[in-house]
């Protein structure tokens, strides 16, 4: 089959059973693929730029097979879209699967764990999760001396077959600096806001947590002076992320908020990521 693959300026001829035209496509985008990859190859271990390139130039022979050249579609947002999913999801592999030979330490690191936001620790329930350094199940004499340790704690189980039972949990700090090595990022309402200030300057985490935002407004605010400054930051947010910034503001947590607008909890980590860095947010809460 003949393809007429289309560009901004102009159209190559592609033959999709011998592959004639191919050479004159991957010249157009050879160096830009090297520029691109060079920006992921951080993110995605045992790969270095050329091996990158080369699954980008596979994906180059995929696309060209499914690109329809009928529709009204520029052939570079097409080949650039799978190009992004490709490597999201080489990324996304790595950062997510349970053990990555790629980092000492890394055994039984996932996000089936509950996490506490006051020590950022996961939980462990004892005799029963393994711990990720030495491998054996959690217990009290494990734990009291390892330094990633910040206590117990006894939690009721919500679901599952233990749902309702009361057991005891460590609280393991270990979980955390793994997945930064991943560059996974964590984000929550209770994460603290990153300001950039330094020591007697930076006001006190109580006061610069997502979860505080002018949560005592009465007492700085009157009404106007608060509407006004919501309406000056919704500027600079869509739509989605600031209702969501506005059910915060009124005390919803992030189960209700998400259940409250039908969204799933990756959208609704993302919005949060956005509020953690608007500066007219920052400067609000701070003020």
């Amino acid at each position: 089959m003949i393809k007429n693959i289309r560009f901004k300026n102009k159209s190559i001829s592609y033959n999709t059973a011998t592959r004639a035209g191919f050479d004159e496509i991957l010249n157009i985008y050879d160096r830009k693929i090297k520029r691109m990859v060079s920006s992921w190859v951080k993110n995605i271990p045992d790969h270095d730029i050329e091996d990158l390139s080369q699954i980008c130039r596979i994906k180059l022979v995929e696309a060209l097979e499914g690109y329809d050249d009928r529709a009204n579609i520029n052939f570079s947002t097409y080949i650039y879209t799978a190009w992004k999913r490709k490597l999201s999801q080489l990324s996304y592999k790595y950062k997510t699967k349970k053990y990555s030979p790629y980092i000492k330490g890394d055994n039984y690191i996932s996000f089936n764990y509950a996490f506490d936001k006051v020590t950022d620790s996961f939980y462990l329930m004892l005799n029963k999760n393994k711990c990720p350094i030495n491998r054996q199940a959690v217990d009290c004499k494990s734990c009291k001396s390892c330094p990633h340790h910040n206590g117990y704690v006894e939690k009721i189980i919500e679901k599952g077959k233990l749902k309702g039972q009361i057991r005891e949990f460590s609280k393991c700090g270990y979980f955390r600096s793994i997945l930064d090595q991943r560059g996974v990022k964590l984000i929550s309402i209770n994460q603290p806001i990153n300001t950039h200030r330094e020591s007697s300057n930076t006001k006190s985490k109580k006061e610069v947590l997502l979860s505080n935002i002018l949560s005592n407004h009465k007492n700085s605010f009157d009404e106007v002076e608060l509407k006004a400054d919501l309406e000056k930051i919704s500027e600079h947010l869509d739509k989605q992320t600031f209702i969501i910034l506005q059910l915060i503001i009124d005390g919803f947590n992030k189960s209700e908020i998400i259940k409250k607008i039908n969204i799933s909890a990756n959208k609704f980590n993302k919005c949060l990521y956005k509020l953690e860095k608007n500066i007219y947010l920052k400067k609000l809460i701070l003020e």
